[in-house]
């Protein structure tokens, strides 16, 4: 007994007698394990047929699964070439196209030759590839035999792995005599490719700092080459900046050549975290100037780490009660980006007082009394004069009646009322 793979396609083997219109034969063949492929992807047909009184008596046609077809074998025909006597075995192979047409009526020798069909063409069958096929023969009536052989399809994948044998058993006695079992063995690869360790989740502060894909690959239980696609979905748009993280799923889809997948996913955070900074790399100092060299307000710029620009504001506050006569100007600077993260900076200027008086005169106030001896010191208003100068440099002096003397005033003879103010300043 001896055992041999014959060929990788789908088919059937069997010694079928073909039966005259309108019966004739359907020869079933099952294919399975093909899933997205259409039936107009069918690379090769190989039929094998044998006939006693020629082939025109002959008509084999391919039937997908969903019943579209083609013409194999024809057109049935009589005389000349279509009525060779003896008994013959043809086994075409047919394609899609790149070969002569199979005319029955044409001088065709037994035994193999690479055809397309009668009529038709593979590329016009519709339909899914899985499913059961039939090969429909039929032969004119009349004498002659026509006999189904065999038929084998071959499927056009780039999927290597998916094989399907017919092996053959033959079995030899001593007188040469032999006989045949047949098996058909298919082998579909649906094993995912193994896909490596994602890459670690990370968190960058910047649309600008997301790194680009790593690359990965994946290993796979069978030969055939494994195609990875690296893919970015935004659960979020990065122009928006609400103070919200964006999430982006990385992901590596490993194919290999028979369609099987698997993933890899890496989870890549975009959070605004990191405060924005001054431009600037000295800010403006805590200063002590005199009151009329006070300078100018510095103009900041901010950098928010992530290239958009920001608007600075600047402030400034006054303190005007202190002991040390000296008052205080308080600038700031600040900023904020659209996630809410601020900078700011404050300057202290400490401005010193104008010029100080020593004496000056005092001013004339005239009071109107009815009776001058009753008069308090409650009765004078305070005076206020300054130092003569402006802005920061102005220094103001209170003047309030401390003193009253009345001694040189009478009813009878009037005189003058001496009244004693005191002057002060913030100083």
């Amino acid at each position: 007994m001896s055992a041999e793979n014959v060929e990788e396609c789908i088919g059937t083997q069997m010694s079928q007698n073909i039966s005259a219109r309108p019966a004739g034969h359907f020869i079933p063949i099952v294919v399975s394990g093909y899933d997205g492929l259409n039936a107009s992807e069918l690379e090769k047909i190989t039929l094998s047929f044998s006939v006693n009184q020629g082939k025109g008596k002959a008509e084999f046609r391919l039937i997908a699964p969903d019943g579209s077809e083609v013409t194999l074998v024809g057109a049935q025909c009589s005389g000349g070439n279509c009525e060779v006597q003896g008994n013959l075995t043809y086994t075409p192979t047919f394609y899609p196209a790149g070969h002569l047409v199979w005319n029955n009526s044409d001088p065709i020798p037994a035994g193999t030759g690479n055809f397309i069909p009668h009529i038709g063409s593979f590329t016009n069958l519709t339909g899914p590839m899985n499913g059961t096929w039939y090969i429909y023969g039929t032969k004119t009536n009349g004498p002659g035999n026509v006999t189904f052989e065999s038929a084998c399809l071959t499927i056009a994948t780039t999927c290597s792995s998916n094989q399907n044998l017919i092996r053959v058993w033959t079995v030899t006695d001593n007188c040469g005599n032999t006989n045949q079992a047949f098996q058909n063995v298919t082998v579909i690869d649906n094993t995912a490719p193994i896909a490596p360790a994602s890459p670690a989740d990370i968190t960058v502060n910047c649309p600008g700092d997301i790194p680009t894909a790593t690359s990965l690959t994946a290993t796979d239980n069978c030969s055939g080459q494994i195609t990875v696609n690296p893919t970015d979905e935004f659960m979020g748009s990065l122009d928006d900046c609400n103070g919200q993280a964006i999430m982006i799923k990385r992901s590596w889809v490993f194919t290999d050549a028979c369609g099987n997948e698997s993933e890899s996913v890496q989870m890549i955070t975009v959070n605004a975290v990191m405060n924005p900074t001054f431009n600037e790399a000295e800010l403006p100092e805590d200063i002590t100037v005199n009151c009329n060299e006070i300078p100018d307000k510095t103009m900041l710029t901010v950098n928010d780490n992530c290239g958009r620009t920001l608007s600075v504001m600047c402030t400034k506050e006054e303190d005007l009660e202190n002991t040390t006569c000296s008052k205080r100007l308080i600038r700031r600077w600040s900023a904020q980006d659209c996630a809410g993260n601020q900078v700011s900076h404050m300057q202290t200027i400490t401005i010193q007082p104008g010029t100080l008086l020593n004496s000056f005169t005092c001013p004339q106030v005239t009071y109107s009394y009815n009776n001058a001896l009753a008069l308090t010191l409650s009765d004078f208003n305070d005076i206020n004069i300054d130092n003569g100068e402006s802005g920061y440099c102005t220094v103001n002096y209170i003047g309030r009646a401390t003193a009253l003397d009345l001694s040189k005033f009478t009813c009878s003879v009037g005189g003058t009322v001496v009244v004693t103010y005191r002057f002060t300043s913030p100083c």
